[in-house]
């Protein structure tokens, strides 16, 4: 068993807080203080005979620590939904902030979509990705809060070299200014950070401390998409290899498809607003029938083209660019 000493406590969270010291909270107390939290716990030894027990003679252990993973959907008549709004979590956000305030060390899971606006100062805010994935955020309080990691991405991706992570000890929002290109800087590699990196505030810092000396660049300070003038390796971005920039219509697409005998198309997007299944099915309509043809696009070549488009936005203009992806 990996936590010999640990206590699952099953009850309403907030009856719970109230009843820890003894407090059911209508003396006006928050129902949970300092000392009560147990924050480390006098027997450096650990174990059971590290631990108090409960003001009102129970015996129950008080908590060196907690671990928290807030219900974030609602059950109705029709079934369940998804909520987002921190305060409406079961317990709400509210509640972890004061457990936090006893100085107890506090960690919560939550959703990645969390705002940056709801993030609580104090803590470390950590997003989580596996595979490419975004998971989770966690919130992490006091003693569990390194020092100088205000926000931070973990990449787990299976790689030999274990998780890696980019931090930055400053607030949302404060990261270092980095060039932005415009669709002039739209050539050599293009690059899309992982969504750990995205949802951290981190994009900025990710090319400063990586990509600055290729020449790293931002095409649109609201995308976070990025490019450089020779591609790196790195852990928390993929790189392309820029082929073509085209105007982002439906119309000129389908004539670029047809000609270079395009077979299969993957499509990314962001800060775009469309779908890229349905973007491909209409892209490719007749496509079959033009494959077995003999067109063979760019390679001249009757087995098709495998395509990669990445549709963006840099200021008011719609871009659709032709990529292949940079070996690792």
């Amino acid at each position: 068993m990996p936590f010999p000493n640990a206590t699952v406590v099953c009850a309403d969270a907030e009856e719970w807080l109230g009843g820890l010291d003894g407090s059911d909270g209508s003396d006006g107390s928050d129902g949970l203080d300092a000392e009560s939290a147990g924050t480390a716990g006098e027997d450096a030894g650990g174990g059971a005979s590290g631990r108090a027990g409960g003001a009102d003679g129970s015996g129950t252990p008080r908590p060196e620590g907690f671990w928290l993973d807030p219900a974030r959907r609602v059950v109705s008549s029709s079934g369940s939904s998804r909520v987002f709004d921190p305060e409406a979590f079961s317990p709400p956000l509210s509640f972890v902030e004061q457990l936090a305030e006893t100085g107890a060390p506090v960690g919560v899971k939550l959703g990645p979509a969390l705002p940056h606006g709801s993030v609580p100062a104090g803590c470390e805010a950590q997003w989580v990705s596996v595979d490419g994935s975004l998971t989770e955020a966690v919130l992490w309080f006091n003693a569990l809060a390194r020092p100088g990691v205000r926000r931070s991405a973990l990449v787990l991706d299976g790689g030999d070299e274990g998780p890696a992570e980019l931090s930055s000890a400053a607030d949302f929002g404060d990261s270092p200014a980095v060039p932005v290109a415009g669709t002039e800087g739209l050539t050599g590699f293009l690059y899309e950070p992982d969504p750990a990196v995205i949802r951290a505030g981190l994009v900025a810092d990710l090319i400063d401390r990586e990509f600055s000396g290729a020449g790293g660049r931002l095409l649109d300070e609201h995308i976070a998409y990025f490019c450089t003038d020779e591609a790196l390796d790195s852990r928390f971005a993929t790189g392309y290899r820029v082929l073509d920039v085209m105007p982002y219509k439906v119309k000129g697409l389908r004539h670029w498809v047809r000609e270079n005998g395009v077979t299969r198309l993957d499509i990314k997007k962001r800060g775009v607003d469309v779908t890229p299944e349905e973007l491909r099915r209409l892209l490719m309509s007749g496509q079959g029938k033009a494959g077995k043809s003999g067109k063979g696009g760019k390679s001249g070549k009757g087995a098709g083209h495998h395509a990669t488009l990445v549709l963006t936005r840099i200021g008011e203009e719609r871009v659709a660019v032709e990529v292949e992806p940079v070996p690792r």
